[in-house]
């Protein structure tokens, strides 16, 4: 990342943060950092030097209800973002953007040009049987349907074979986009009628997702460091990490040290960073199921 903006782009991204932070104080929902933020508030008391985002998970109870009340008390500065009134929006959660900004990624540049700067919000759902036969199945279904949707909304994401593509193709023809988007949500919320011991999120990859994780390892969480604050974290975060990423404590090598690599952004002030227009476009790094 380029030392001109980075700074910009976080103080953005955290003042998202204090913002949701404020309606889950205010309203007693429990939140956590999450992936490379946490790691980050673990190993660096902050960002991680060559990261561009902010990542935070909810269980599917607080994630709903913070989905209400963030449509009544955000700030007129930040908006919402979900399947549900966003054009095109692609991912299973949320993201609460700053209005008046832009930072946009290179797999959808050309398909989507107004997206603000954002924080990700991950909803966790309940987990009945880890690592079944039909636990294994939902979350298949679940990375094809995303990857249906993709290409009802022309944005190549997902890399998959030219076969595997065609037969999805075919296969999403049979559905709207919305019908889609509810079928997604309901293989992700099939056990939540019920307290189950374990909870997971679909957006991890399919062995952490089918493996969850012990729900007691989250709650009750604890304060840490991140920049000059404090916020949530899990209260077993080590146990947490280990399982994504293994060894956290150890600095990846740098071809390993991926960023969002955006190829637009623009701040508030009216600041606008165009690295297409410069020859400076960066390969951004796709998922593949």
């Amino acid at each position: 990342m380029k030392k001109d903006y980075v700074e910009k782009l976080r103080k953005a991204q955290i003042e998202i943060l204090d913002e949701i932070v404020r309606i889950c104080k205010k309203n007693n929902i429990k939140y956590f950092l999450n992936y490379g933020t946490l790691i980050g508030a673990i190993r660096h008391q902050g960002y991680i030097p060559w990261d561009d985002d902010i990542d935070i998970g909810m269980t599917r109870v607080d994630y709903d209800k913070f989905t209400i009340m963030a449509s009544k008390e955000l700030s007129d500065r930040f908006e919402l973002c979900n399947y549900k009134n966003e054009v095109n929006h692609l991912q299973n959660f949320m993201k609460i953007r700053l209005k008046n900004t832009m930072m946009v990624e290179a797999y959808n540049e050309d398909k989507i040009k107004d997206q603000g700067i954002w924080v990700d919000i991950f909803p966790y759902d309940n987990l009945k049987k880890p690592n079944s036969f039909s636990m294994k199945l939902r979350k298949k279904l679940f990375d094809y349907i995303t990857t249906m949707i993709s290409i009802k909304i022309d944005v190549d994401y997902y890399k998959n074979s030219k076969i595997k593509k065609t037969i999805l193709k075919i296969v999403s023809w049979l559905f709207s986009i919305n019908q889609l988007y509810k079928i997604r949500n309901y293989i992700c919320t099939i056990d939540n009628k019920e307290k189950t011991s374990y909870i997971c999120s679909f957006d991890e990859d399919f062995k952490l997702c089918c493996s969850g994780f012990e729900y007691n390892k989250f709650f009750p969480v604890k304060m840490s460091k991140f920049e000059d604050k404090k916020y949530a974290i899990p209260k077993e975060y080590d146990y947490i990490l280990k399982m994504q990423y293994g060894d956290y404590m150890k600095i990846p090598p740098k071809e390993q040290q991926i960023t969002h690599n955006p190829q637009i952004l623009k701040f508030e002030d009216g600041t606008v960073y165009d690295f297409r227009a410069n020859g400076e476009k960066n390969e951004t790094t796709k998922n593949t199921i």
